[in-house]
């Protein structure tokens, strides 16, 4: 028997841990028998494992959607999405429905359309997904997309941010996307806040390093060297201020110098051979 678990908004499948290692079973044991006549058996357990495997893809997919498109604000927001989604919401409660009514696997997996209703649903929830993530840059500038991972059946995290250059921001601590969306989405914000913070604070520590000024930007993301350098810069200017203050009157065109030569660098870094984004980062942040 398969345990359906009673939601507010429908049923979902319960934890299959014991199903599928003992459809293994059943269908290695199958396999070492050479009989043609066993034939059908081994069909029907591999069919069977095809069948929950893809159900619980769906089941994740859906419930993650769910959660999005319950609230009016996104369905207003999105009605092409949402009207996609409804399509395969409904044909998937319905599954769930005639599930719970008859919880047998073997009945419900040998249902003659199940495999292609499930394939049909997966398809349809992954594009609501995608274009989901295609707006998450109208609530995070310049950020396209969430790397999410899967930990378990029902639990999907938030590991990082992805910029439209394809730069990574790795969270220092993932968050949890099972809640209502407007929760984990603010929690997502919280963490990209104390996450730039902390690798900000890092980088500022680490400037100039034990290695150069150029080669010290590819350790970091594009808009962390910019606030990072900034910060030197002021601290610099505000350093050769007070130090012509005191009488030190080539303080100024010492440090001209320096910014000199940090353009050279440039200059050489720029003329090697570079990914379009690491020449990005030389040509637009130069301080």
């Amino acid at each position: 028997m398969i345990l359906l678990l009673n939601q507010d908004r429908g049923y979902v499948l319960g934890s299959c841990d014991e199903v599928l290692p003992a459809l293994d079973d059943h269908t290695i044991a199958l396999q070492g028998m050479a009989a043609s006549s066993l034939d059908h058996f081994y069909q029907l357990y591999n069919n069977g494992k095809k069948v929950i495997e893809l159900w619980l893809n769906v089941q994740r997919k859906w419930m993650y959607l769910e959660s999005i498109f319950v609230s009016g604000d996104i369905r207003s927001q999105l009605p092409e999405e949402a009207k996609k989604f409804d399509e395969k919401n409904k044909l998937f409660k319905s599954i769930m429905l005639d599930t719970y009514r008859d919880s047998s696997i073997k009945k419900q997996c040998r249902q003659p359309s199940r495999l292609a209703d499930l394939e049909s649903i997966f398809v349809g929830l992954e594009r609501c997904q995608k274009t989901v993530q295609e707006h998450i840059i109208k609530m995070f500038d310049n950020v396209v997309s969430l790397r999410l991972m899967k930990q378990s059946d029902t639990l999907i995290q938030a590991q990082a941010m992805i910029s439209a250059e394809k730069e990574e921001m790795t969270f220092k601590q993932t968050v949890n996307t099972e809640e209502r969306v407007e929760d984990w989405m603010t929690k997502v914000l919280e963490e990209m806040r104390r996450t730039n913070k902390l690798i900000t604070k890092e980088a500022v520590y680490y400037y100039r390093h034990r290695k150069s000024r150029v080669q010290w930007m590819y350790d970091y993301i594009g808009m962390v060297v910019l606030a990072s350098s900034q910060i030197w810069w002021t601290w610099k200017v505000e350093d050769i201020f007070q130090k012509v203050a005191k009488g030190n009157k080539m303080g100024m065109k010492n440090y001209v110098k320096q910014l000199h030569l940090q353009l050279e660098e440039v200059v050489t870094e720029i003329r090697s051979p570079l990914s379009n984004n690491d020449r990005k980062i030389q040509y637009c942040f130069n301080y």
